[in-house]
């Protein structure tokens, strides 16, 4: 476990083996950590959310709360999340998108996109 000095991580965070929290990062209680995992800088980890093994999450992400994050997942900078939200194992966000809840996100989400269930379902099918 590598955390920079200066992120705060909660003592009732969970932090697997090999995770790496970056500069100015907070991991709020309960959050839950998987192994190999890594957190760029100024990234904000709420209450109870729930990070796979192997997941990369870029500099600037807001995680909030009913969040859950699957195995192999990439996280670009400045991604938000609203909501309970679930994003699928190996799936990539990325840079800026926002993410709002209730939302399972089983594909890769281009840069700055805003997605509800609305949006999702439709590009679903669109993806088709």
């Amino acid at each position: 476990m590598n955390v920079h000095s200066t992120a705060v991580v909660s003592n009732g965070a969970k932090l697997g083996e090999y995770v790496f929290v970056g500069a100015h990062s907070v991991i709020e209680d309960r959050a839950d950590l998987g192994e190999n995992t890594k957190v760029g800088a100024h990234v904000f980890v709420g209450e109870g959310v729930r990070v796979g093994e192997g997941v990369v999450v870029g500099p600037g992400c807001v995680l909030t709360r009913d969040l859950v994050v699957e195995d192999r997942v990439t996280l670009g900078p400045g991604v938000m999340t609203v909501g309970r939200v679930r994003i699928g194992k190996k799936v990539t966000v990325n840079a800026g998108a926002i993410l709002i809840g209730p939302l399972d996100v089983t594909f890769n989400v281009e840069p700055g996109a805003i997605v509800n269930a609305e949006v999702a379902d439709y590009l679903r099918t669109v993806k088709k």
